[in-house]
């Protein structure tokens, strides 16, 4: 199943991981810029997680999008 999840921070990763782990097709969204989508960028993890090499990253909302499944993982 082809997943995205839209906030790559603590929460975000973590989906984005578990998602992965258990067998889905995952693209992580962040913000242009973010310093949580550079982290996972250059180290493909942090604190908390690191990242299978399947796991797309981008910062391009409307690839993120096309994904038929959405997990919104953003502060309120």
């Amino acid at each position: 199943m082809k997943i995205s999840v839209l906030g790559c921070g603590r929460w975000g990763s973590f989906i984005a991981w578990y998602c992965n782990h258990i067998g889905h097709d995952v693209t992580l969204w962040g913000r242009k810029g973010s310093s949580h989508l550079t982290e996972l960028e250059k180290t493909r993890g942090n604190t908390y997680v690191t990242l299978d090499e399947k796991i797309v990253l981008t910062d391009a909302l409307q690839k993120a999008v096309d994904a038929p499944f959405l997990i919104i993982s953003v502060s309120s």
